[in-house]
């Protein structure tokens, strides 16, 4: 019998829902807000959620991101319910990855066929996944679910109901489809250029690539750091020190290592703060660092990263230790080069690449 928690704070609505549910021979858990909702997810694990949005203590879409930390609950089906009124809280909730939504009053046909639907299509991805676990799915980021999640949902509503939005609210829900969608692009783009790397490895191509060389000057990097950030406001506090070298490595790898730094250095400092990209020669060797003044790492955290990076990154990819550092490790592995880290919480970090020469 697969179990349904259901989160609503009328308690009318709430026991006619669950009836209904019951009917349909669902187990059925219900909460009268999003803490009492969390709090029963925990302890019960449900196959699927269905949850108000604006509720007491804690709201549907805090509830969501709350159980979204916790592994049991990346793939439960999660459903919001909501006036058709509160567009917003719409948005807001498919923005944030939730499956569907069902908009109040509905019909009894509409909350059955949205259960049956989600369940359903729960039921042929685990199948898939089966089919498919030993090949394809290992190698497909969990990033890709939540852009492409919230675009098919932004899509359906403007299909579906575009006569009842106002030209501001149908601009808004595009601007969000071309923004995640510009965010799963570049997501697939990374996942491309890491599978392009496995097969560099995986040919046993170490000798020709470690015979690419380029020539590192502060000018280009300046120039190529735009299409890196796009329209970000961060630009104008980036600071740029980079000695001329030639380096043993071709462009895209030390482009793609600069990207993937410079994009973490951003995620975790204030706009405004400076990041500084330095590269000089030493000891034979060209060291490339970006330094930031972000929230820093705990020891742990840094120790975690040290250890990555001494394996094989399949075996730390898809457990979140993340896909720009599987990147940055694979072409240090190719280019012989290492990579050193300083951090201390609420100060900063450091991270060093150290490359051979040409």
């Amino acid at each position: 019998m697969k179990s349904i928690l259901l989160v609503e704070d009328e308690p009318d609505v709430r026991a006619t829902i669950q009836e209904l549910l019951e009917a349909e021979n669902y187990r059925v858990f219900s909460a009268k807000d999003g803490k009492e909702g969390y709090d029963l997810a925990l302890r019960e694990i449900p196959d699927m959620i269905l949850s108000d949005i604006k509720m007491p203590i804690i709201n549907g879409i805090q509830m969501y991101e709350m159980l979204q930390k916790h592994d049991s609950f990346k793939h439960t089906p999660f459903i919001f319910l909501s006036a058709k009124v509160d567009l917003a809280d719409i948005r807001q909730g498919m923005a944030v990855g939730a499956d569907d939504y069902i908009t109040k009053p509905f019909t009894i046909e509409d909350l059955l066929d949205a259960v049956k639907l989600r369940f359903k299509k729960k039921e042929n991805i685990i199948k898939d996944f089966e089919e498919l676990r030993e090949s394809l799915v290992k190698r497909i980021p969990h990033e890709l679910r939540t852009p492409l999640i919230s675009i098919l949902g932004f899509s359906e509503i403007l299909s579906e109901n575009i006569d009842s939005f106002s030209k501001d609210d149908i601009i808004k829900m595009v601007e969000q489809i071309n923004k995640t969608g510009k965010q799963l692009h570049t997501i697939i783009e990374k996942y491309i250029f890491f599978a392009k790397l496995l097969s560099l490895e995986n040919e046993k191509h170490l000798g020709k690539i470690s015979q690419y060389s380029f020539l590192v000057e502060q000018f280009n990097l300046k120039y190529d750091l735009a299409s890196i950030l796009g329209k970000s406001d961060r630009i104008d506090s980036i600071q740029v020190e980079m000695e001329t070298c030639t380096i043993a490595m071709d462009e895209a790898n030390f482009n793609a290592i600069i990207r993937e730094l410079l994009e973490n250095a951003v995620k975790f400092s204030e706009a405004g703060t400076p990041i500084r990209i330095g590269g000089l020669i030493s000891e034979g060797k060209y060291e490339v660092t970006v330094e930031d003044r972000g929230t820093g790492m705990a020891p742990e955290s840094v120790e975690q990263i040290k250890s990555f990076c001494q394996f094989e990154p399949d075996r730390y990819l898809y457990s979140g230790v993340g896909l720009g550092l599987a990147i940055v490790k694979k072409i240090m592995e190719l280019s012989n080069s290492t990579m050193e880290i300083k951090s201390k919480k609420g100060e900063g970090t450091i991270v060093k690449i150290i490359i051979p020469l040409a």
